[in-house]
């Protein structure tokens, strides 16, 4: 599985954070990322989900495009986390797994006294952590499922914000 591009969406839909793979082109995938917004607000209201309810988080695949598939995660404060991955025949589970590690890199970002809340995420640790979730997903295309997951787990525990 390749992952293309990560972002993060604040509450007004104002970019926080947006990485990409440098083989990719990065306005291309700011299109498509800023395109899911619309799938990810219509999901969102569809389900009756508040951003307070009680709620599975993940929303699921938003839209495929021609190179790759949209997948859309919501918090409780309403961020949202969007991924772009280049492989069609990933499971789920993988990018449930992915966004619940990408959650906890944001928690301990959020939880840092220096970072202001709703502000662009410029922490060095954070975009080193999600570099590093970015190149244990590519090093893992064929190797198995837990793989990625052990990967994604043991750049977790080393990082703190």
């Amino acid at each position: 599985m390749a992952l293309s591009c990560v972002a993060v969406i604040g509450q007004q839909n104002n970019p926080l954070f947006f990485k990409t793979a440098v083989s990719d082109p990065t306005l291309a995938l700011q299109h498509a990322v800023f395109s899911s917004l619309d799938v990810i607000e219509e999901k969102v209201l569809a389900n009756g989900k508040s951003p307070t309810a009680d709620r599975d988080m993940f929303l699921g695949l938003l839209f495929p495009s021609d190179e790759h598939r949209l997948y859309g995660y919501v918090t409780s404060t309403n961020i949202k986390f969007v991924l772009v991955v280049g492989d069609p025949n990933i499971a789920d589970r993988k990018i449930r797994e992915l966004f619940k590690t990408l959650h906890d890199f944001y928690i301990k970002l959020v939880c840092n006294p220096f970072y202001t809340a709703g502000a662009a995420i410029e922490s060095r640790r954070f975009d080193e952590a999600v570099t590093s979730l970015m190149a244990s997903t590519t090093q893992t295309t064929s190797a198995p499922s837990s793989a990625v997951i052990s990967n994604a787990s043991t750049a977790q525990q080393q990082t703190n914000f």
